[in-house]
């Protein structure tokens, strides 16, 4: 019984979520960076619901187990943001600012963080194969031996290339 219960409540949060209207105009990158409930700006502020998600990329934003598998989030905002064990397959995160992000266990494999400012990010477990670190701000990036570097070696390995 609980197994349906369950079921049921996932299926009609999905539902309502996919009737939702608009957003007001605070999708990402115009919306503001004071949350969701206030007024979208007509400039570029790296804040906002990230594609069509209920998620809100903005700065200490709980994305724990978020899946943003392949969004577009070029300058976002996002420091101090807990990304624990969430999925970001091929995320374009390009020239934005991830300074005190938390990655632990996240699975950043192919996504791109060219130009971005990681400073004192926490990898701890994250992997990063086949991610792009050409230009990014690694001062004070900490991971574990269980980190996987963009060429798929763990961080311990004497052939890897995490950079930090």
């Amino acid at each position: 019984m609980m197994k349906t219960i369950k079921i049921f409540i996932v299926f009609c949060s999905t539902t309502l979520a996919a009737n939702m209207p608009a957003y007001g105009g605070n999708h990402f990158p115009n919306g503001s960076c004071e949350g969701p409930n206030k007024s979208a700006s007509p400039s570029k502020t790296g804040c906002g619901f990230a594609g069509d998600t209920r998620l809100y990329v903005a700065p200490d934003a709980d994305m724990f187990a978020a899946d943003l598998s392949g969004m577009e989030l070029t300058g976002a905002k996002l420091m101090d943001v807990n990304f624990w064990d969430a999925t970001l397959k091929n995320v374009n995160f390009t020239n934005a600012d991830l300074s005190r992000g938390n990655f632990y266990n996240a699975d950043l494999s192919g996504a791109d963080f060219s130009g971005s400012l990681l400073s004192r990010a926490n990898m701890w477990g994250a992997n990063l194969t086949g991610a792009n670190l050409d230009g990014a701000i690694l001062d004070g990036v900490f991971g574990n031996d269980n980190t996987i570097c963009p060429n798929g070696k763990l961080r311990s390995d004497k052939n890897s290339d995490c950079g930090f």
